[in-house]
């Protein structure tokens, strides 16, 4: 007889967060935009920085594993 295993329970998401910027004024990919994540809980804080690359995304994901704790968000795009 095998033994039971106790079984595993996340305490936190595993996932990521990832963005596709699309300039639609233009009609094209959206490069070089600023692309900036601010935490709503309490005071604003800027959590994630980046921008976009040739293909109109992010190199890396703007926020995973741990970071991805339930929380308000907002995420801001600008043309530099």
């Amino acid at each position: 007889m095998i033994p039971a295993q106790p079984q595993k329970t996340r305490s936190h998401s595993v996932g990521r967060l990832t963005t596709h910027v699309l300039d639609t004024a233009n009609g094209e990919p959206g490069t070089g935009i600023a692309v900036t994540v601010y935490r709503l809980d309490g005071a604003r804080r800027q959590v994630a920085h980046t921008p976009t690359n040739d293909d109109s995304r992010c190199d890396q994901p703007l926020l995973e594993r741990a970071a991805l704790e339930t929380s308000r968000r907002k995420i801001c795009a600008l043309k530099v």
